[in-house]
Parts: structure tokens; C-alpha cells; sequence
């Protein structure tokens, strides 16, 4: 209900149906620690630890992790059923009709096997970086593809847009564009039509010894010596 307000102790879970505006507040943010699952994805959900931050703004500290499960639609259908039969009949204390406190129990009851149990984890990337690694897929064969350039695009900071590549990706923005353009030169040496240096030119490396010099560093090998040992397999 609008401006309702209630408190959690410890040892009790609120269930609230997609939609619903809430604001959680700490009430002991020198001691309290609290989760907030929230299935953000129709096969996803995440799970946020709170612990009380500084004492004197009030701030939380927080961590999220993301979990992956094909239940997730089951457990929403679930709260939403619960929502529409509260709402539909009027119900002032939900708890007390059998319908609702099955499907209370049974959503619980996922919950339980979610939290103990999560299927896989998983990283969503922020958006910034998602549109990042469609641009560079998109902008490969271009010699101007940098972080800079990739920056401006996406309308940030290139030392912001690096901090977030190697926090989902694990790796910075022109390790993962080098990893892409040698990706694609592999496919290309299996053409002996093209030279080394079209190879170069139609990945995006501006020259054919910058090309060299990263396939070295990424693979061990040189474009050539790759190319004669796909040739020794066949």
C-alpha cells in the first residue's frame, strides 16, 4: 500500500510483485546486513548484500551478484498469481486464504533452493560496454577503431569505458579489439588468395608489421607460420 510502512527482522523475507515502488531503509547501519533478490531477467536474478556503511551519512555498502536459472518465469508467474488473487479478492490478510499461503510457501520455497544453490553465476555487462562490443564488431576493418574513438561514440570517458571492459570482460578495450581483428585474420589465412598484407589491411591494422606484431603476442606464432601449418594439416 502507498506509504505503508514496515519493518523486516531478522529470519523474515518480504514478497513483493513486479512493479511495486519500494524504499528500503537501515535501521542499525552499524550492524545490519540485509539481501534484496530481485529476478531482473526472465532467466535471471540478483542478489544484493547491504552492509551498514558510514554511520554518519547513512550509505551502504554493496555487492551484487547475478545468478542464472530457467525456473526464474515459474517463481515470477508464481508472485504475480499471488498478487492478481490478493487484488482480485480484496484480501486483507492474504496469509489466512490457503490458495495464497500455498503459493507463498512454494515461492519461498524456491527462494530457498535459488539462494543455496544457484544454478550458475553470471556478469550482466553494463550497457556502455555492450554497445562497445557491438561497435568494434561493427568497426573492425577500420584502422581509426580505438578506445578513444569508442569513447566519443558512446558519449564517456575512455579511462570510465576501460574501468568497466576490464571489470565485466576482464580485459581492456584493445585487448578485446585485438582479440576480435586476430580472430577474424585466422579465418582469412585459410584464403591463400589474400597476402599477409590485404589480411592486415581488411582487419583493421594499419600496417602489415603492427599486424605481425600483435599476432605474435596473441598466439606465439607469425600469420605466415600460422597459414604453412593450416597447410601441413590438409
Amino acid at each position: 500500500m502507498p506509504e505503508e510502512r514496515f519493518t523486516v527482522l531478522p529470519g523474515e523475507v518480504c514478497l513483493m510483485p513486479r512493479g511495486v515502488p519500494h524504499g528500503e531503509e537501515v535501521a542499525d547501519n552499524r550492524r545490519l546486513y540485509c539481501n534484496l533478490v530481485t529476478m531482473c531477467h526472465p532467466n535471471a536474478y540478483s542478489l544484493h548484500h547491504n552492509f551498514g556503511g558510514d554511520t554518519q551519512t547513512g550509505w551502504w555498502t554493496q555487492t551484487v551478484d547475478w545468478f542464472e536459472t530457467p525456473e526464474m518465469a515459474k517463481f515470477t508467474g508464481c508472485l504475480d498469481e499471488i498478487a492478481q488473487t490478493v487484488e482480485a479478492a480484496g484480501l486483507k490478510r492474504p496469509l489466512e486464504e490457503p490458495y495464497v499461503r500455498g503459493l507463498v510457501l512454494t515461492t519461498l520455497g524456491w527462494m530457498q533452493r535459488l539462494l543455496l544453490a544457484p544454478v550458475a553465476v553470471t556478469t550482466p555487462s553494463h550497457p556502455l560496454v555492450n554497445r562497445c562490443v557491438d561497435l568494434i564488431h561493427a568497426n573492425l576493418a577500420e584502422p581509426r577503431l580505438s578506445v578513444t574513438w569508442i569513447a566519443e561514440q558512446l558519449g564517456c570517458t575512455p579511462d570510465h569505458l576501460g574501468r568497466l571492459m576490464r571489470r565485466d570482460r576482464g580485459r581492456t578495450v584493445l585487448d578485446f579489439i585485438h582479440e576480435r581483428r586476430i580472430e577474424q585474420a585466422k579465418e582469412h589465412l585459410t584464403d591463400i588468395k589474400l597476402s599477409i598484407g590485404e589480411i592486415a589491411w581488411v582487419c583493421g591494422f594499419g600496417t602489415q608489421s603492427y599486424f605481425n606484431r600483435v599476432f605474435l603476442a596473441m598466439t606465439g606464432g607469425t600469420p605466415g607460420g600460422y597459414r604453412k601449418a593450416l597447410a601441413n594439416q590438409n
